[in-house]
């Protein structure tokens, strides 16, 4: 995955200060803790630290960051997290689809947003989705209407609807910065195109009958996976083939008989498909015909049956799913959590074989004879009453070494001393005048056999 980032993603082109709120790093997050084991969970985080306040935040410091909605990331660095997860699922084996379809489906039921952000936003919301002549549509004008707010920078807008019989057509974009300037080379349709299908499911409607991509900001370059792209004159191939032609943007939206003037878009040369690719690593389409690729905005065509729902009906699905339906799967999450950071925590187990006194740490020899004994007298008395100072009378006391032949205390203590300063900093032996301090960093556990 190092050599996917390094080659296919473009951090550059991204705008870095902009901060999303941590609900769509969570709900992926909560997703993997649903369906991998913590190893992958490990493998594919370890590859992906945040740099927040000046700080690298790796391990239980990031996980503790990610799981709380309160907190937030670059915007960057939400869509590297969304670039490398197909890639990692797809070089692990795992099933894409599920994976997806449990972040938009599972957690919120339409929505990444956490069930306290989400209820926030409802509770402004109410009036307007109980007055709505159309709910479908609404829930395209609330879309628009609160983009800025969970992604900061971006903007979204429902150009116009079309009325046909019984069929409604809206045209939606989506733009990843209002003043249209950054290149976005994050994919869309895996996540994106199907949280937006599936957005009327917050209300308890039916999902929007069809989605159709006309414009993608993600570029074609990343799109593709191991094939050869390249472009002659104003034709692109793919591994010898003519999938599309090279057209301005302008020119693109002229066809498809939008206005984006408003915008100010530029004028960017886009690959617009006329022949489908089928990734076969991925198993399925990924470039669409009559799509326009590597533009500066999301442009797509949203149909859905006309019909007139119970808003009030709408209204009480939607609190009553947020504060009731999902605090069984919050639980299982929080407690999946919990043990994820249970596993990071460096823990010392330090074993006692009196008849060869021989003390183990984590299953391998740390060291022998009386060094090991007077271990075990120290890490007794913790364990008993938390006792970490020793005088060395209590060591001629209770531990019988003065009855012994050659009853060096202090060298065989500075001999402990030592080991653990070497093979265990977490654990440290400190000494001052007639006493011993023993100092840990880390949980630790003592067995006797």
């Amino acid at each position: 995955m190092d050599e996917f980032l390094a080659k296919r993603f473009m951090p550059d082109n991204l705008c870095k200060r902009p901060l999303m709120q941590n609900d769509l790093l969570r709900s992926l997050y909560g997703t993997m803790l649903l369906l991998w084991p913590v190893e992958l969970i490990l493998e594919f985080w370890n590859r992906l630290p945040l740099e927040s306040a000046g700080r690298t935040l790796t391990g239980a410091e990031l996980f503790r960051h990610i799981w709380d909605t309160s907190k937030a990331a670059p915007k960057e660095y939400v869509a590297r997290v969304m670039w490398c997860i197909e890639f990692f699922l797809v070089q692990h084996g795992m099933d894409v689809q599920k994976f997806m379809d449990t972040v938009v489906f599972r957690i919120n039921d339409g929505t990444p947003v956490s069930a306290p952000t989400l209820t926030r936003w409802i509770m402004s919301k109410v009036h307007s989705i109980y007055t709505a002549k159309d709910l479908r549509v609404k829930v395209l004008e609330l879309m628009a209407d609160t983009t800025e707010k969970f992604i900061p920078g971006s903007y979204r807008e429902v150009l116009r609807v079309e009325k046909q019989d019984d069929v409604r057509t809206a045209w939606c974009l989506w733009a990843p910065d209002k003043n249209l300037n950054i290149k976005w080379t994050y994919h869309s349709e895996l996540f994106g195109l199907k949280m937006l299908t599936n957005a009327p499911r917050v209300l308890g409607l039916p999902p929007f009958e069809r989605v159709d991509d006309l414009a993608e900001t993600g570029c074609v370059e990343h799109i593709l996976w191991d094939c050869e792209m390249r472009v002659e004159g104003d034709r692109l191939l793919i591994d010898g083939e003519d999938h599309g032609r090279r057209i301005p943007f302008q020119e693109h939206c002229r066809k498809l008989d939008v206005d984006l003037d408003h915008l100010f878009p530029p004028d960017w040369t886009v690959n617009l498909i006329h022949k489908p690719y089928h990734c076969p690593l991925r198993r399925r389409e990924v470039l669409h015909v009559g799509c326009a690729y590597d533009a500066p905005v999301w442009i797509g065509k949203v149909r859905f049956p006309r019909h007139q729902p119970d808003n009030t009906a709408a209204l009480t699905h939607l609190l009553s799913d947020i504060v009731e339906s999902k605090a069984e799967l919050q639980e299982r999450l929080e407690a999946k959590h919990a043990c994820l950071l249970d596993s990071l925590i460096e823990k010392a187990v330090f074993t006692y074989t009196a008849g060869e006194n021989i003390m183990e740490l984590n299953s391998k020899v740390l060291i022998r004879g009386v060094p090991a004994e007077l271990l075990s007298y120290m890490l007794r008395a913790h364990r008993d009453s938390g006792k970490t100072r020793f005088l060395l009378a209590d060591f001629k006391r209770d531990t019988g070494i003065l009855n012994r032949r050659n009853p060096n205390l202090e060298a065989f203590l500075e001999k402990l001393r030592v080991r653990l300063t070497d093979r265990f900093h977490r654990m440290r032996i400190v000494i001052e005048p007639g006493v011993r301090i023993l100092q840990m960093d880390c949980p630790v556990i003592f067995k006797e056999t």
